[in-house]
């Protein structure tokens, strides 16, 4: 299973950033960078890495979501990078990384990078995600072919990702599809297996099938050992 790996880009250099998040977050960092770290208030367990600004972030961050003029301009001359790595091994600690993640918002931090699937999100949109009814929206990164539409990042959930004809609907719709179907799978424990069936708001049937061909290979980023399993649209929900 994937770790979460997530970046917080910082508006302080790497010399001042061991103060600030003391200071804004309370946080010690250890004397040895990458060991064990304690976040108050959260049982999980962390290790942690500093390091200095990478160029380009703001092009990462622009990938994902419309940005406002003042919250590009502080990611572009973001002035380090706090890494924090963690294992999620149930709904509890899902909730519990969600505070630490808001703390880190609240205290400063102006955005934040999924490593383990590539999404990003500024401050005031992570936030708002995680009020949301959707909150694991956050974790998880779309990625479209020619025909489909992929989640990436269930991995770190223990989960396969799940994919969906771009036929069964307009993106956005799949979108909310899929993020939905995740949070069943999760939150919900939704059990799948070849045949099992769920159904969106509006009463739309889907059925559960695993897919035989991966889309990714092997030791690819994408890859997810729990493989991925397809929503096939029912034409009849009463058939």
């Amino acid at each position: 299973m994937k770790k979460c790996i997530l970046a917080f880009p910082l508006p302080v250099s790497v010399d001042k950033a061991t103060t600030f998040l003391a200071d804004k977050i309370h946080l010690q960092l250890p004397e040895i960078s990458g060991t064990l770290l304690i976040v108050p208030g959260c049982s999980l367990s962390f290790s942690g890495i500093l390091q200095g600004p990478v160029a380009g972030l703001d092009d990462i961050f622009e990938e994902h979501a419309l940005l406002e003029p003042e919250e590009l301009e502080n990611i572009r001359n973001h002035g380090s990078l706090f890494f924090l790595q963690c294992t999620l091994q149930s709904v509890a600690d899902f909730n519990s990384l969600m505070k630490v993640i808001v703390s880190f918002l609240d205290g400063g931090a102006l955005g934040i990078y999924m490593e383990q699937c590539g999404c990003a999100s500024s401050a005031s949109l992570f936030k708002a995600i995680a009020t949301s009814d959707l909150p694991m929206e956050g974790f998880l990164n779309f990625i479209e072919t020619r025909e489909d539409l992929y989640t990436l990042g269930m991995e770190s959930f223990g989960l396969p990702d799940v994919c969906i004809s771009l036929t069964s609907g307009d993106t956005e719709t799949l979108r909310n599809i899929l993020s939905c179907v995740a949070d069943a799978l999760f939150m919900e424990n939704l059990p799948v297996d070849t045949g099992t069936k769920w159904a969106d708001a509006d009463g739309a049937e889907f059925e559960f099938r695993k897919e035989a061909k991966l889309p990714y290979k092997k030791g690819s980023f994408e890859f997810n050992a729990q493989g991925v399993w397809r929503l096939i649209k029912r034409a009849n929900a009463s058939e």
